[in-house]
């Protein structure tokens, strides 16, 4: 029992512990089935290896062809033309008639961009839209309420403070100015004050002079701009009219870009792949012809035509061969003959030492052995023509083999034929299709500017209120104001030019002429100035206003800092009218209209109108890239399937035998080197030169006693050698030139690549025979080739045109810097006619002004200097004193016109001189020199030294009362 107990034991645990390896089993085998699946699925999803590119030629790459490897390409590009925007688009100039004024009119702008803050928009009740795009002035500004106004700008507040203030203020101080100083004027020392009464009267009266004119230009200011709003009145209409003519000629501009794009370039895309797909067949044969070198036949049909003219120029060259070769012959004879008696008269004749060392310094020997006398081994003329005319009945033979050459152009042609009729229709009905682009972008581009035009227009007759509300008393006003200061300033030249050329007041008679005279006219200047300048700072005030609320709603939108802050205001203005702007959009008639604020934002700058035409989902021109102009071909779709040149042959047995007997004919070895080895210039082969010195100098160094027969041999040779030099040389060098132009002319005519004649056969002989069997065995396979590139290459040049267009469309047609120069055109039409004209009226009647608050000060001050005695010191003339010396210092002092003053006597009145004066002046009677001389010379009434002259009235306060 206990064995069967273990037995059951370990039954039990054998049992266990095979569950778990036939487990483990289980799941190793459904692993390895899983992995065997994957890469079963690898095996399946590669992609199959591309078929090796066959070897058409051998040390060629790509088709084999030879423009290929100059980097070119079987079928050209399209060239298509470029849109010159320059010779269409014509916007008219902005007239602007404030440009004199321009500086200080943007200097003045600066002041309204100080006084409002960017982010500030305009208080509610002050601008006010009518209508659509146009902008009026606020109900709060009719009646005159600027309490918020100025609660939302404080230093409108401050400044509108100090004009009120000034307002009130000034006819106050003008009443207490008449009542208190007015006449009122310290005479203080007249010897005393003279140079510094004369400095202060240039300096006031530079400062008055210049104040003047800056007056009468500011006037001249104000005067000009309320003309300036005079010609805005008329230049209203004009402005419609140019905007109008800019927007249309945006819209002609962008209409003839599309028209360019999507109907000139495709015309000439048409063109160039019609003429592509016609000129196909001759470009497919000279790609063969190129690829299996059967330009060869044509090489071969070259030589063989032109050996009736080489045979011809053959004959008359015949000439030139029998002179070179008889006179290179009698030369090199004759040169043997000078050496065979040199050596006869150096070893016979001579026989010294001195003979024997020239001739081996001399190399005699060799002067015979040049090869240019050598023309025996030149060829011979006559095998040349022989050659020639015994190949003249085989001269056409070549072109039977271009015949055969030429059935594999029909046959290309037919081919080619089956589908370039589908293709030209397809490209055909493409031209139609753009065509209907072009004109439904331009009607949908026609009709959003359009609209844009209306809105722009509406946006010109901004303040056209400001116009009427301002027409009918301003002018009376302002010309009122520039007459008054035109008085004035007429008042203060007279008074000026009275006190710089007028006569010293002296107190003694003064006339008419005088610089009192312009004290006068100072002080009626200065009343008239009080009486007019309250007016002047209230009517300033009012422009001042006006024109800041006008220029809040039309110039600050053209500053780059406040457009950001332009749609804020123009959003918030409508919100207060309760109108809201928009376009009449006949894209859908269902959609919401769109504002031109919103267009003028997404269409600025150098965007595009067809990125704002697909962001608004109105045409979206990268669409294009989805239009199929071709006709997508089938799968297995392939030329040339039909066609056998299994039994194609260029040559026949009969043309291989009359090609092998031509290159092994009496013409193979013909070639230009065989004239160039043999022929040259240089027929002696020493030094001739110094060989004719040699003999010479070796003929009269020997003496005559002993070698009479040597020296007269040696003379003899140098006259033979000169003689053959001269007779021979000249003759032979020109008939030696025209032999090797024969030669070099042959080479062009029966040779081909510098071969010989015989190796020229051959190879091209083998080169056909290739030829042959390339189209033989893979003529159908490169034709299809060169097809199937052909309707790739088509359907690539359509495929980039239209690329061409949507990259052109969103890049460089209708740009909306147009749009945005139109807009901000009409803009700062209006800032430049109607604000800048009140910017201009309120800076000149303002400045103008505050100018007379100083014309005031100035006046009160050259009004007194003007009615200074003006004296000069005379020496005393002694005499019985019976006064003081100085009589300034005395209270009821007396003046005298002539003669000896009263006084005490002597320096002792001096002493006590509150003035100050030295004794010599204290004993000096304060004197006019012309008045006294005239007085007391000149006079009718010859009046009695001293003769007192007294004030008219006593001066109770202690100033001198003249007038």
């Amino acid at each position: 029992m206990k064995q069967n107990r273990s037995n059951g034991i370990l039954d039990l645990k054998m049992s266990k512990y095979g569950k778990q390896s036939l487990l483990r089993l289980s799941l190793a085998a459904l692993l390895l089935f899983v992995l065997c699946l994957q890469i079963c699925a690898a095996a399946r999803s590669r992609p199959p290896r591309p078929t090796p590119r066959p070897n058409w030629r051998k040390g060629y790459k790509g088709d084999g062809t030879t423009h290929e490897q100059l980097g070119l390409v079987h079928f050209s590009e399209a060239k298509l033309s470029k849109f010159n925007l320059s010779n269409v688009l014509n916007y008219t100039k902005h007239e602007n008639y404030t440009r004199k004024f321009t500086a200080l009119f943007k200097w003045s702008r600066g002041i309204y961009d100080k006084f409002f803050p960017v982010n500030v928009t305009v208080p509610r009740g002050y601008l006010r839209f009518v209508g659509t795009e146009k902008m009026a002035l606020g109900r709060k500004v009719d009646r005159n309420d600027w309490a918020a106004w100025f609660a939302a700008y404080w230093l409108f507040w401050l400044w509108a403070s100090i004009i009120v203030a000034l307002i009130v203020l000034i006819p106050f101080f003008g009443v207490l100015y008449c009542c208190f100083c007015c006449c009122r004027c310290k005479q203080g020392c007249p010897p005393c004050d003279i140079a510094a009464n004369r400095r202060r009267r240039f300096i006031w009266g530079t400062c008055l002079a210049l104040i003047i004119v800056m007056i009468g230009l500011c006037m001249a200011m104000a005067v000009y701009s309320n003309s300036l709003l005079e010609r805005g009145l008329a230049k209203t209409k004009r402005t419609l009219e140019r905007g109008s003519l800019d927007t249309c000629n945006f819209l002609y501009g962008v209409q003839e870009h599309i028209e360019h794009l999507f109907v000139k370039n495709f015309e000439e895309l048409e063109t160039h792949l019609i003429h592509l797909i016609m000129n196909a067949p001759r470009h497919i044969a000279k790609d063969l012809n190129d690829a299996s070198g059967a330009n060869s036949i044509q090489e071969l049909k070259y030589i063989f035509g032109n050996f009736r003219i080489t045979e011809y120029y053959t004959d008359h060259n015949h000439d030139f061969h029998s002179f070179v070769a008889i006179t290179s012959i009698r030369l090199r004879e004759a040169l043997r003959g000078v050496k065979r008696d040199i050596n006869y008269a150096a070893t016979v004749l001579c026989g010294s030492q001195e003979c024997i060392k020239f001739l081996g310094r001399s190399d005699i020997e060799f002067i015979d052995t040049s090869r240019c006398l050598h023309p025996d081994k030149m060829p011979r003329v006559e095998t040349i023509q022989h050659g020639l005319r015994a190949l003249f009945r085989h001269e056409r033979r070549p072109d039977e083999a271009l015949a055969r050459l030429h059935e594999i152009t029909v046959l290309i042609k037919e081919e080619m034929e089956r589908v370039a009729a589908p293709m030209i229709r397809d490209i055909q009905k493409g031209k139609k299709l753009f065509a209907d682009q072009a004109d439904r972008i331009n009607e949908i581009i026609e009709v959003v500017i359009s609209d844009i035009h209306l809105a722009t227009l509406r946006s010109t007759r901004a303040f056209d209120d400001l116009y009427v509300r301002f027409d009918r008393t301003r002018n009376y006003v302002l010309v009122s104001i520039a007459v008054f200061v035109a008085v004035i300033l007429v008042v203060l030249i007279i008074a000026l030019a009275f006190g710089c050329f007028g006569k010293r007041v002296t107190g003694v008679r003064d006339n008419g002429m005088s610089r009192r005279i312009g004290s006068h006219f100072i002080l009626l200047a200065m009343l008239l100035i009080v009486c007019v300048i309250s007016i002047m700072l209230m009517i300033g005030l009012c422009y001042f206003l006006i024109g800041a609320v006008a220029y809040k709603g039309a110039c600050a939108p053209l500053t780059e800092k406040q457009r950001a802050a332009r749609e804020r205001l123009i959003s918030e203005i409508k919100l207060e009218s309760d109108v809201s702007s928009v376009f009449s959009s006949r894209r859908d008639g269902s959609k919401d209209a769109l504002k031109i604020s919103n267009l003028i934002n997404e269409c600025e700058g150098e965007n595009s109108i067809f990125k704002y035409l697909r962001e608004n989902r109105i045409y979206d021109v990268d669409d294009l890239i989805r239009i199929r102009v071709m006709t997508p071909m089938e799968a297995d779709f392939s030329l040339f399937q039909d066609l056998d040149l299994s039994d194609f042959f260029l040559l026949t047995p009969k043309d291989i035998d009359v090609y092998t007997a031509a290159a092994n004919s009496s013409l193979d070895r013909v070639h230009p080197d065989l004239w160039y080895d043999i022929l040259c210039y240089e027929y002696v082969a020493i030094d001739f030169e110094n060989l004719r010195r040699g003999l010479k100098k070796l003929a009269r160094s020997l003496p005559w006693n002993y070698y009479q027969a040597a020296k007269a041999a040696f003379e003899n040779e140098y006259e033979n050698l000169e003689t053959f030099h001269k007779e021979y040389t000249p003759f032979l060098e020109e008939n030696v030139v025209e032999v090797l132009r024969y030669a070099s002319w042959i080479q062009s005519q029966i040779e081909y690549e510098y071969y010989s004649f015989g190796d020229s056969i051959r190879l091209l002989l083998k080169n056909i025979q290739n030829t042959e069997m390339f189209i033989r065995d893979m003529g159908k396979h490169y034709l299809a080739n060169i097809g199937k590139n052909l309707t790739t290459v088509v359907q690539q040049q359509v495929n980039n045109y239209i690329k061409m267009v949507v990259h052109e469309a969103n890049t460089k047609v209708g740009h909306c810097q147009p749009l945005t120069y139109i807009y901000d055109y009409s803009l700062d039409t209006v800032c430049s006619d109607l604000v800048d004209p009140i910017i201009g009226c309120w800076l000149g009647i303002l400045v103008s002004a505050f100018l007379l608050i100083g014309v005031l000060c100035i006046g009160h001050r050259l009004q007194c200097l003007y009615k200074q005695i003006q004296t000069r010191p005379r020496p005393f003339i002694v005499g019985p004193t019976k006064s003081h010396s100085c009589p300034y210092c005395i209270s009821r002092s007396e003046r005298l016109a002539g003669g000896d003053p009263g006084g005490s006597g002597g320096s002792g009145g001096a002493a006590h001189c509150p003035c100050g004066l030295q004794d010599d002046f204290a004993r000096a009677a304060i004197l006019d020199v012309e008045q006294a001389i005239e007085e007391t010379t000149n006079h009718p009434m010859e009046l009695p030294l001293p003769l007192p002259i007294r004030d008219p009235e006593p001066s109770t306060d202690g100033k001198n009362k003249l007038d």
